[in-house]
């Protein structure tokens, strides 16, 4: 992961009469309004895990800031027979080491709970130390393969595994992760439509089997349950669900539209006459394109799309339209709802 780029249009030229109307559809698409959404908060002190071999591990401890408290869980398996005893001790520069073999990670960023196996018990790391942390807020996974598998971790948690530069990407970002963060609450469910289950008969998985994060688990006859704080707004849940009892809300399929509308209409009203959209994700993205922004053409409207890192753009050109989408199917198919379909129907009568 990177520092977020703050303007990744800095290096966009306006020599042309396209480049000072792209400059004005981009001044338009930054003022583009989004109806509100619930709050999902995160609270984080700065209590650090460091889970993997002793020597790795001890070694990324000592690298971190000082207002950053630290726990090296030294497990070298994720797998143990009971019986193992537990250790703990103090390292230079006053580390706490446990020397137990891990059993259970979870959480998320402010909110992280593992276990170690101490004989037949499965325990608290944090409770065998002489100043408990009270939480752990962050993770950092140095095993191979990682304790936590999901496509998309979640926030806090960081497995660079034995690849020394993303440790380092990962010791630079764990300092800007202490305090009090919000993001909205991506999704709506209604649970009178889910059709996951029945009178004890399991029936839909779709949603389940598709989140990338891991947040949608299965809560019976009352159907699903989605962790708000693992939810990252991947919108892949939405497009598997059959009945619509999951809808992908922030942003909002109709502000998504309405500011690409804002967007090319101050373009044309500026003397822009052939634009171009390329779309790119709000992260790695992001990060690219003020790489080849002074490369782009003048007539190409970059737009950050929030699912993604794969682009995708619309070419109009002497009556024609062309589009271009991304072959991932959970970036194809959420540009293809929120964005072409509206874009089709509205440009073509349909």
């Amino acid at each position: 992961m990177h520092p977020r780029v703050e303007d990744p249009y800095a290096d966009l030229s306006a020599l042309s009469a396209e480049g000072r109307a792209r400059k004005a559809a981009l001044q338009a698409s930054r003022e583009a309004e989004y109806r509100p959404a619930p709050l999902v908060s995160y609270e984080s002190s700065g209590c650090v895990m460091i889970i993997g071999p002793k020597a790795s591990a001890l070694e990324a401890a000592r690298r971190l800031p000082p207002q950053l408290n630290c726990l090296v869980i030294a497990a070298q398996a994720q797998t143990t027979e009971p019986g193992n005893s537990a250790t703990t001790s103090i390292d230079p520069p006053e580390i706490p080491i446990v020397h137990a073999p891990l059993v259970e990670l979870e959480g998320y960023l402010g909110r992280f709970k593992a276990l170690v196996r101490i004989g037949h018990e499965s325990v608290d790391p944090t409770t065998l130390m002489a100043n408990p942390p009270g939480q752990v807020d962050l993770v950092v996974d140095l095993t191979t393969p990682p304790w936590l598998s999901a496509d998309i971790p979640p926030v806090g948690y960081f497995a660079p595994g034995d690849d020394r530069g993303a440790l380092d990407a990962a010791l630079s970002e764990l300092p800007e992760l202490v305090g009090h963060f919000q993001k909205p609450a991506f999704f709506d469910y209604d649970p009178d439509i889910c059709a996951h289950s029945r009178s004890g008969l399991k029936a839909c998985t779709r949603c389940i089997d598709a989140c990338p994060t891991d947040a949608i688990t299965s809560a019976g006859d009352k159907g699903i349950a989605i962790d708000i704080h693992l939810c990252q707004g991947a919108g892949v849940c939405a497009t598997a669900c059959p009945t619509g009892a999951v809808r992908y809300t922030y942003p909002h399929p109709a502000d998504n539209l309405q500011r690409l509308r804002q967007t090319l209409r101050a373009y044309r009203g500026a003397g822009g006459e052939r634009p171009l959209l390329l779309f790119h994700d709000a992260e790695d993205g992001r990060e690219r394109m003020a790489q080849i922004a002074g490369l782009l053409p003048e007539n190409a409207i970059p737009i950050e799309n929030p699912v993604g890192t794969a682009p995708g753009f619309i070419v109009e050109k002497d009556g024609s339209c062309v589009l271009s989408l991304p072959g991932v199917p959970r970036e194809l198919y959420h540009l293809t709802e929120q964005t072409v379909l509206p874009y089709i129907k509205k440009k073509f009568g349909i």
